[in-house]
């Protein structure tokens, strides 16, 4: 696989679990907004012909079918959809906690009406519960999964303020303007096609504003499978992939979207012995 540490400048071949820490936080993509392909060559480790050559493929990543196939066969072994979704948004709120101040943060998520906003929903509770002062933007309307409008409850529960894209599109984007921490939750994996414009103004500002930007799983706009992506794509500081990495990660007309790409552990690799990478 390629890998890059938290800290360097390089690409690197690493070969075994000991060198990349395991799957919790460690599987690192230092995207191009960093590492510049003249950089690569200079390098020395790794040619650019390589890397293309070497995306995350076969048994190292999955596309959004396969996921879903490794999720239904996770939640017969015991793990549910509700509970991989509770990991899901709690270890990406644990990263980024882990490299961002959170106490007192104006925080904004985007959520989707799938299970990706179901995930922030739950990075919503989690942050809120550490003193982050969250908002909650609905670009899409009301969640319409199970899972996805229980965590909807729970927020609502908390008190913690919704915004709806059908009402308040400047509302959002005075939001946009002023959070010091953007959380993407919209589309996931599984987007394709071209964003629509209400969605397509938010991102535009998103792409422009000072705040760090996480997408989870996958920056919306962007093709988890193909590497497709919107121009007004969501460019993420640090892309969030769950359980396995996914193909476009890694793919050359994503990566400027996708930012640093770690991969996290939700607890499918427990009940069927399988390592996220």
């Amino acid at each position: 696989m390629i890998c890059a540490g938290k800290d360097t400048k390089t690409i690197k071949s690493c070969y075994n679990r000991s060198e990349v820490g395991g799957c919790s936080n460690s599987i690192w993509f230092r995207s191009d907004k960093e590492i510049s392909m003249e950089t690569l060559r200079r390098g020395g480790e790794i040619s650019m012909e390589t890397l293309k050559d070497k995306q995350f493929s076969g048994e190292k990543a999955v596309t959004a079918a396969q996921m879903k196939e490794i999720e239904r066969r996770a939640d017969q072994a015991g793990l549910s959809y509700y509970q991989m979704m509770e990991n899901a948004g709690t270890r990406a709120s644990e990263f980024i906690a882990e490299h961002h101040p959170i106490a007192g943060q104006k925080v904004l998520i985007l959520c989707g009406r799938g299970n990706n906003g179901g995930d922030g929903f739950v990075v919503a509770r989690k942050l809120e519960k550490l003193g982050a002062r969250v908002s909650i933007a609905l670009l899409e309307g009301e969640p319409k999964t199970p899972d996805s409008i229980e965590n909807y409850r729970l927020c609502k529960e908390l008190n913690i303020p919704f915004l709806s894209g059908a009402g308040e599109s400047d509302a959002i984007l005075s939001q946009v303007k002023t959070a010091e921490i953007i959380v993407d939750g919209i589309f996931g994996t599984g987007f394709h096609g071209i964003l629509g414009e209400k969605v397509r103004k938010v991102t535009e500002q998103i792409n422009i504003s000072i705040a760090s930007v996480y997408a989870l799983d996958m920056p919306s706009g962007v093709n988890g499978d193909s590497g497709e992506a919107d121009i007004d794509s969501i460019r993420a500081d640090y892309t969030l992939s769950f359980h396995r990495m996914k193909p476009a990660h890694t793919m050359m007309k994503a990566i400027e979207y996708c930012g640093d790409v770690v991969c996290l552990s939700i607890g499918i690799e427990e009940v069927l012995k399988e390592e996220c990478h």
